[in-house]
């Protein structure tokens, strides 16, 4: 199941649009999730949100209402077996951002946290920036889920870092494209594993990428808590969407 989150009708067009496309791409249903219904000066009505998606020329398996905000999305996607999660994104605040991937933090599945200001999701190029962490390896599967069902280009951007293990998890990754006859091309990256992820919104924004692939952080520091996360800081500032895959604790001890 693809499910796609929504506070508010409003700006979620492309959102409903976009999440709708990757459930006929992958086969999968579609449901939609409308939360925060208390915080809302609007409540709507399984017949209202039926026709909005009927206006998109959309058919949902599934709708819902939840008064309260999500806080967590862990139990929804395992007792409804999703398998992607895309949410809105109202405000594009810092502490928003914050709260959004809070609820997704517990999460094996991949997630995207979808900006008002995002057009349809494009699938024909997409990057993934590779730095030396065993995890780096988990976006083989979700890279080649994408070349097979989107015909996409795929890119990897590969730290430049002094040891080779950032060399090594590329050619892992490779290997598993090519499996699927996709021949994936390799950048040199200018920025060590630290900063790969930066780098690659750069890239991606100069070289019109349409979607970055990134391993969210394993574990928050202190700094992580002060002044944001990694990936808080990627989506704040990157004006592309950025599908995020949480690092599997039971894998990586």
């Amino acid at each position: 199941m693809i499910l796609c989150a929504i506070k508010t009708l409003e700006n979620s067009r492309n959102l409903l649009l976009s999440a709708w496309v990757l459930s006929q791409k992958f086969g999968k249903k579609f449901a939609v999730i409308l939360h925060a219904m208390e915080s809302s000066n609007t409540v709507y009505s399984h017949e209202e949100m039926t026709l909005y998606l009927q206006t998109l020329n959309i058919t949902a398996d599934y709708i819902d209402f939840k008064k309260e905000t999500i806080n967590n999305f862990q139990n929804i996607c395992e007792e409804n077996e999703v398998s992607f999660l895309l949410l809105q994104l109202t405000k594009e605040s810092s502490g928003e951002i914050k709260f959004q991937l809070n609820a997704t933090r517990q999460l094996r599945i991949p997630y995207l946290i979808y900006k008002k200001s995002f057009n349809l999701l494009n699938f024909n190029k997409i990057l993934l920036p590779i730095s030396f962490l065993v995890e780096e390896l988990e976006k083989a599967q979700f890279a080649s889920a994408f070349g097979r069902f989107f015909d996409s280009e795929i890119s990897l951007l590969l730290a430049n870092d002094y040891g080779s293990k950032a060399l090594t998890n590329s050619q892992k990754i490779v290997a598993v494209l090519e499996k699927f006859n996709l021949e994936p091309s390799i950048i040199k990256g200018r920025k060590d594993s630290f900063k790969i992820n930066h780098e690659a919104i750069q890239v991606a924004q100069i070289e019109l990428y349409d979607l970055l692939i990134v391993s969210a952080s394993r574990e928050y520091g202190l700094d992580d808590l002060i002044f944001g996360s990694m990936e808080q800081r990627l989506i704040k500032k990157s004006t592309i969407p950025i599908l995020l895959i949480n690092p599997r604790d039971d894998l990586y001890v």
